[in-house]
């Protein structure tokens, strides 16, 4: 899935989060957008519950989104979270980003309805 994304958008959009032994602890990317025709995209990430509390997903999201803004051209990345992960609210705060919205039921997982924070970064900001 990875490569095939990489192929389209014609260089990476979605990196491994890895120990300085090449441990895979996490992800973070970018979906919803193509590079070079779109404003906005929205970034994802996970990192494996022994590292929460580091601060790594904070330094990993805001290089990530400097970098967006500089080698994709975005104007815009956008973030949802589950209304029930402050945690996760939190890193995106840390990193700039602004809740922009509350949206009621918006995912579906697990047979249950979640509600979601938008969250959002401009350039510049």
């Amino acid at each position: 899935m990875v490569e095939k994304i990489t192929k389209q958008q014609g260089r990476p959009v979605q990196w491994a989060i890895r120990t300085p032994d090449d441990a895979l602890i996490g992800g973070c990317g970018f979906d919803g957008f193509q590079i070079g025709k779109s404003h906005r995209a929205e970034v994802g990430y996970w990192l494996a519950k022994p590292f929460w509390g580091r601060g790594i997903m904070t330094a990993v999201v805001q290089q990530v989104c400097r970098n967006a803004f500089e080698e994709f051209g975005l104007v815009k990345v956008t973030a949802h979270v589950f209304s029930y992960n402050p945690v996760s609210a939190r890193v995106l705060e840390k990193c700039g980003f602004q809740q922009e919205g509350f949206l009621r039921k918006h995912f579906l997982k697990d047979g249950q309805f979640i509600d979601a924070r938008l969250f959002a970064l401009l350039k510049g900001e």
